[in-house]
């Protein structure tokens, strides 16, 4: 998925949202009931809230391919070259909202509106707390688990202890199975799908992704 696709998602369900918006305040207008005022202001206030960037985040275990994947999804090499010194950083193309707080900026236009969350491996509990912190305003959460061991990727923890409508935006990207036959493929992920069932309750969607060679996986 390219920057111009995500962008575009987004912008598709903000119309979507700001029609509707509109239309439920200006029913309250026509409503001669006062108590519909305070309504009305909060239609407005959630209104306003799509005004800020869409998060998008990437977590995983160590050299999992979590910087190269959001690399490619943005299409710009540096991010999978600059190393990690916080428990994670925010690629942006604008900073509209005065924090750049562990923020770089990319010189990408078609990356307007989009928060790039790259983070450090979450198997340091420090890092697996800034990221259970970091999950309440994410729009998109990619959780990274290598397909040689993803048993052992320390995402299980996060992603059991989150709540289920955050799982609702939640994806899984597999990496390292370019070179699995067509067979071990359909296993491993039939026993992905059973660990997710198993141990969050629900089965999450699966991808799997060879961020070096492909941009077209996500």
């Amino acid at each position: 998925m390219s920057p111009d696709m995500l962008s575009r998602c987004f912008r598709t369900e903000e119309s979507r949202a700001r029609y509707w918006a509109q239309q439920a305040v200006d029913l309250c207008s026509e409503i001669e009931d006062e108590s519909l005022t305070e309504l009305a202001e909060l239609v407005k206030k959630a209104e306003s809230a799509l005004d800020r960037d869409r998060r998008i985040i990437v977590m995983g275990g160590e050299r999992c391919g979590k910087s190269t994947l959001l690399s490619a999804v943005a299409e710009y090499p540096a991010i999978a070259r600059v190393p990690l010194t916080d428990d994670y950083v925010c690629w942006r193309y604008r900073c509209k909202d005065g924090d750049s707080t562990c923020s770089r900026f990319i010189p990408m236009e078609n990356l307007s509106g989009l928060e790039l969350v790259d983070t450090r491996s979450c198997a340091n509990e420090g890092v697996a707390a800034t990221v259970r912190q970091l999950i309440h305003g994410a729009d998109v959460m990619i959780a990274v688990t290598d397909g040689r061991a993803p048993e052992a990727s320390p995402i299980w923890p996060i992603l059991a202890s989150m709540k289920e409508e955050q799982r609702a935006a939640c994806l899984i990207a597999v990496t390292f199975t370019e070179n699995l036959a067509a067979e071990a493929t359909l296993k491993l992920k039939d026993s992905l799908r059973d660990y997710c069932r198993e141990h969050l309750g629900a089965s999450l969607p699966l991808c799997f992704v060879n961020p070096n060679s492909s941009r077209e996986s996500l």
